[in-house]
C-alpha cells in the first residue's frame, strides 16, 4: 500500500513538471511573437529620408543644331532673255559685283534707243521754246513791243518743254536700268553652290523661274550654327556661352564657337528659343548644311533645391515629394527641373531644411505618422 502511495506521489510530480514546463513555454512564445509583431510594426512604420539640397546648377546638355551659310543668296532674273554667256560655274569663287551671266533681249536694246531718240527729241523742243522766249523777252524791253499775254504763253511752253524732257529722261534711266539687270553679278563674296541654267536657254521672271534660280551664292568664311534652345534651359543660356560642337563628316574634331545672338523669345511652333553661334571658317572644312551635336553649358541665376529622383513621385494626378515634419508625412506638389546625376531639381513649397522620403511612392500616404531613419 505504501509503494503504491510513493508510486501516485511520484506520478503527479512528474506530471505537475511537464504541465509548469509547457506553460513557461507558451508563455515566452508569447513574449516572443509580441516583440516580433512589434518590431514588425516598427520596420513597417520606418523611413529613410535625406535633407533637401541647395545648389547653383551648372551642367552641360546636348542638343542639335544646323550649320547655316553666313550669307545666301538665290539669284533670278530681273527681265527675260536668252542667256548669251556663262562666267562660272558651280563651285567657282566670286567676288562681289564679279559678273556671273549675261542675258540678251533685243526688244530691251530697242526700247532703250527708242528712249533715248525721244530724249534728244524733248530736249530740240525745249531748247527751241527757251529759244524763242529769250528772244520776246528781249523784245519786251521795248515798250509796247511785246503783249504780256504773248510773253506769259512763250514762258508757259518752257515750263511745259522742260518737264517732258524730265519725264523722257526718267523713262529711259528706267530703260537703261532693266538692260542692266541682263547683267547678272554677285551680290557678295563666296561661292556658287548651284547653277541651273546653260547658254541659249530662255529665263524670265515667271513662276517657272522662280522654282529654280539661276545661281545659288554662298559666303562660308564664317558659318552660322543655329541651335533651338527648348523653354525648359531658354532662362539659363549665358550671354557668353561658349559651346564644343562635332559633326559626323568629322567625328575626331572638336569645334568651338561663342554665342553671337539669340531671339530673345520662344518660338510658337516648337516651344524654343533661336540662338546662333559664329563659326570661323576660313579653310572650308565646315559645310553649310551640315548637323551638329552642340554641347552648351547652362546655369541658374540663383540657387535652386535638390532632392535625390528616387524621392520624386510621378502619379497620373501630380508630381510630389513627401516631406517629413514633426514625425508625419506630407506630400508636396513639386515641378521637375534640372537632373544633375542622381539629383533632381524641384521647386514647390520646399525650403533647405526639410527633410524627404529617399524612396517615396504612393504607398506612404499623406498625414501618416513614421519613424524617421537619417
Amino acid at each position: 500500500m505504501k509503494t503504491f502511495s510513493r508510486y501516485s506521489t511520484l506520478v503527479h510530480s512528474i506530471l505537475l513538471s511537464f504541465v509548469c514546463f509547457f506553460a513557461s513555454c507558451s508563455s515566452k512564445h508569447a513574449q516572443e511573437a509580441e516583440q516580433s509583431s512589434i518590431h514588425s510594426d516598427s520596420v513597417r512604420d520606418s523611413v529613410r529620408v535625406v535633407q533637401v539640397n541647395v545648389f547653383l546648377p551648372e551642367s552641360t546638355i546636348v542638343l542639335p543644331g544646323d550649320l547655316k551659310a553666313w550669307e545666301q543668296t538665290a539669284l533670278y532674273p530681273k527681265v527675260k532673255g536668252f542667256v548669251k554667256r556663262l562666267a562660272v560655274d558651280r563651285g567657282s569663287i566670286v567676288r562681289r559685283g564679279q559678273i556671273l551671266a549675261v542675258l540678251d533681249a533685243p526688244e530691251l536694246q530697242e526700247q532703250l534707243t527708242e528712249a533715248q531718240a525721244k530724249l534728244d527729241e524733248s530736249r530740240t523742243k525745249f531748247d527751241e521754246s527757251k529759244a524763242a522766249f529769250m528772244r520776246l523777252l528781249q523784245t519786251s524791253q521795248t515798250s509796247g513791243a511785246v503783249a504780256v499775254g504773248e510773253l506769259e504763253a512763250a514762258k508757259l511752253r518752257v515750263l511745259g518743254d522742260s518737264a517732258a524732257v524730265a519725264s523722257v529722261h526718267a523713262a529711259l534711266q528706267a530703260k537703261r536700268e532693266m538692260v542692266g539687270y541682263l547683267t547678272i553679278t554677285a551680290p557678295f563674296d563666296g561661292m556658287i553652290t548651284e547653277r541651273n541654267i546653260s547658254p541659249g536657254a530662255l529665263v524670265g521672271p515667271d513662276d517657272v523661274a522662280k522654282s529654280h534660280p539661276i545661281f545659288v551664292v554662298e559666303n562660308n568664311r564664317t558659318l552660322r550654327l543655329t541651335l533651338a534652345v527648348p523653354e525648359l534651359y531658354s532662362s539659363q543660356v549665358r550671354t557668353n556661352a561658349k559651346v564644343e560642337f562635332t559633326v559626323s563628316a568629322i567625328p575626331a574634331a572638336i569645334f568651338t564657337a561663342m554665342l553671337s545672338r539669340s531671339s530673345g523669345s520662344l518660338e510658337q511652333s516648337i516651344r524654343s528659343m533661336m540662338v546662333e553661334f559664329d563659326v570661323p571658317n576660313p579653310k572650308n572644312i565646315l559645310k553649310a548644311g551640315m548637323y551638329a551635336d552642340v554641347k552648351l553649358p547652362i546655369k541658374r541665376e540663383t540657387p535652386t533645391l535638390f532632392v535625390p529622383a528616387s524621392s520624386v513621385v510621378n502619379s497620373t494626378e501630380r508630381t510630389f515629394v513627401i516631406v517629413v515634419r514633426d514625425g508625419k508625412t506630407e506630400w508636396i506638389n513639386v515641378k521637375k527641373g534640372l537632373t544633375l546625376d542622381s539629383l533632381t531639381e524641384v521647386f514647390g513649397n520646399l525650403t533647405e531644411k526639410d527633410i524627404v522620403v529617399k524612396r517615396a511612392s504612393e504607398e506612404f500616404r499623406s498625414g501618416k505618422t513614421v519613424v524617421v531613419v537619417q
